[in-house]
């Protein structure tokens, strides 16, 4: 799964992104063998971080200069979540 917040200030802080990790979290929960969901994130996006975190996510991995965007190194952060 990909997701592409918008960056429109009005759609922000509504819980959305919240509701639809949830969701996919609870599904994960009963398929059988799926013990461990892992997703990265990068330093830039320190709200879906925090979401992240706050849902049980732990950082098992951080990779300095991962990406670049618009000029700018990002450090890409790994995260884990066991079911």
């Amino acid at each position: 799964l990909h997701a592409f917040p918008t960056r429109r200030s009005s759609d922000l802080g509504k819980g959305v992104g919240r509701a639809l990790l949830e969701e996919c979290l609870e599904r994960a929960k009963v398929i059988r063998g799926i013990e461990r969901i892992l997703l990265s994130v990068t330093d830039h996006s320190p709200a879906a971080l925090g979401l992240y975190l706050s849902l049980g996510f732990e950082e098992y991995a951080r990779e300095p200069d991962a990406l670049r965007w618009q000029g700018t190194s990002l450090t890409e952060i790994f995260l884990a979540l066991e079911l």
